[in-house]
Parts: structure tokens; C-alpha cells; sequence
């Protein structure tokens, strides 16, 4: 007769565990969490690198693993930005970031996703994932002057974040994520059911259109501007990145580091924007202007 002795009480635990293992869905194994920094970004070609002390090398994502509240973001909005993130081994055999959201640094813009807004009473609130999830409210006077009207409920945007006397923390200073969307948004009319509402003030009729002038000026400083390279690159209060401009699309002639110019935007296929007829600010017949994507400024020609 054979008998089998009784397993032990950590043999059962053992025994339990990994049969509680076996029947656990894939998508609901516990994943470790793992913080690190975006190293690259790649918007166009939808991967990019995050440095992380939990890993021997830099760690690969994609689009598809950003928080949805990240889908849109453009340019250079990653990089240099703290991340958390989950990781798992890839189809050969290396590891891959997942589930990737921002962590919430002071001084640095955010990203999330207007949840409501009412023009009437003046004010929304804004669902951000590297805030925990909390809604943060904001004012009318922070969304992009062309969306004035407009149904923004649903877009992606990013934002700043500051603390009231009060201690709450609320949203400020906010940009559409997509430049296509704040082009849309800078057309006479709305699209997608949108409501209709007047263009702003300093946009051309028929708003601005994709790889074409809007009309709208900014205003901005030059950050660099190389004529053996043929272009340069200017700063503009309230946009994300720097903005590209060629020297087909100087106005005045060469510019230098540190001068104050005035500009058309317009927002390529990719939706980012460029700079078009740079001059010097006071030299040309469009008005100031500044603001964000999307966002208006003064009086056109």
C-alpha cells in the first residue's frame, strides 16, 4: 500500500498560489511598476525610448502604450518628462515599456483630456492620468481663444497646473495636443457637429488650412537662425516646442538670435506648425498676437 504523506503548510500555500497562477487571465497578472524618463520621442514614426534605472539599456514604446490622454502629444512634449510604466518581454525576447503615463513634476505641463466645459457658467474640468485621475477644473479665459464657442469636450490637451490660495490645484494655460485640431478649430465653422462660431479676430477667412498660411500674427523671439542651414527657429509664448521657420519665409531679410519678430502659422500635414512671412515685430502690417495652438491674437491686416 502506498501512502502519500500530507503536504506541509508551506508546500500547500506553495501549491495554491500556483494553481491561483494558472488560472489568472493574462491581462490580470500583478506587473511591477517602474519610473524612469522619456530619453526620445518620435512622434511622426510612433516609438519612442524611456531611460530607466530598472533596466540594463534604454526601454522601447509605442504609440499604442501611452496613456490615452497622450495619444496626440507632438513634438518634443515627451522628452526629458518623468514617467511611471509597466514593462513586458516583447516578441523577441526584449523588454517593453507599457501602460506608460506622466508623473506629475512641478514646473512642467501635464497632458489630459477636457471631460466638460460650460461656456455659460464659465468654467470645465479637465481628467489628467498623472494626476491620479482627478478631475482638475479650469477657467474660460485658459482655453485656446479659436475654440471660443466650440464643443471641446473629448479633446486632448496639455496644460499647467497651479495651486489656489485655497490649496486646491486647478488647470491653466491650455493647448490642443494636435495641431490638426487646433487648425481645425481656426476655420469658420466647426466641423463634427461643432458649433458654429465666428473666426477670431486675425484669421483670414476659411481659417488656416493644412501646409497654408492662416492669417493670424504671433509674435516671438528668435531662438537660432542658420543661413548656411536655410532656417531657424523661434520661441512663441504658449507653445509647446519651438516653432521652424525656413528662409523662403523671411519677410525682412536674414534675423539674428534675440530679435523680436511677428508671424503667420501655418500647420503642416503632420500637424505641426511653421512659421511664415518672419519679421521684424513692428515691421509689417499685421498686428500682435501670441497664444497657443489654436490660439488667436490681434488684428490682421
Amino acid at each position: 500500500i502506498l501512502v502519500q504523506a500530507s503536504p506541509s503548510p508551506s508546500e500547500r500555500a506553495c501549491l495554491a498560489q500556483s494553481a491561483d497562477m494558472s488560472i489568472m487571465p493574462a491581462n490580470q497578472m500583478a506587473s511591477p511598476s517602474y519610473g524612469g524618463v522619456v530619453k526620445s520621442w518620435n512622434g511622426l514614426k510612433g516609438f519612442g525610448f524611456i531611460t530607466s534605472d530598472g533596466f540594463g539599456g534604454d526601454v522601447m514604446f509605442s504609440k499604442k502604450d501611452l496613456a490615452e490622454d497622450l495619444r496626440e502629444v507632438q513634438g518634443k512634449f515627451l522628452q526629458g518628462k518623468a514617467v511611471a510604466f509597466d514593462a513586458a518581454e516583447g516578441v523577441d525576447g526584449r523588454m517593453k515599456a507599457t501602460a506608460v503615463q506622466l508623473v506629475m513634476v512641478e514646473g512642467q505641463a501635464v497632458a489630459g483630456m477636457i471631460k466638460s466645459y460650460s461656456e455659460k457658467n464659465g468654467y470645465g474640468f479637465i481628467n489628467s492620468t498623472a494626476m491620479g485621475g482627478e478631475d482638475l477644473r479650469f477657467q474660460n479665459r485658459d482655453i485656446p481663444q479659436a475654440a471660443m464657442g466650440a464643443n471641446i469636450i473629448g479633446q486632448l490637451v496639455t496644460f499647467q497646473v497651479k495651486t489656489r490660495p485655497d490649496g486646491k490645484m486647478m488647470a491653466c494655460q491650455l493647448q490642443f495636443q494636435s495641431g490638426q485640431t487646433a487648425q481645425r478649430f481656426s476655420q469658420l465653422g466647426f466641423p463634427d457637429g461643432m458649433a458654429h462660431n465666428p473666426s477670431p479676430k486675425g484669421f483670414g477667412k476659411g481659417g488656416m488650412k493644412g501646409g497654408g498660411g492662416g492669417g493670424g500674427m504671433m509674435t516671438g523671439m528668435v531662438k537660432t537662425f542658420s543661413e548656411k542651414n536655410g532656417y531657424g527657429f523661434i520661441t512663441a509664448p504658449g507653445q509647446q516646442s519651438d516653432i521652424k521657420f525656413g528662409q523662403s519665409d523671411l519677410a525682412g531679410g536674414a534675423v539674428s538670435s534675440g530679435t523680436q519678430v511677428s508671424f503667420s502659422v501655418a500647420y503642416l500635414p503632420d500637424g505641426r506648425v511653421q512659421a511664415k512671412n518672419v519679421q521684424v515685430a513692428g515691421g509689417g502690417d499685421g498686428g500682435g498676437g501670441g497664444g497657443s495652438y489654436g490660439g488667436g491674437g490681434g488684428g490682421g491686416g
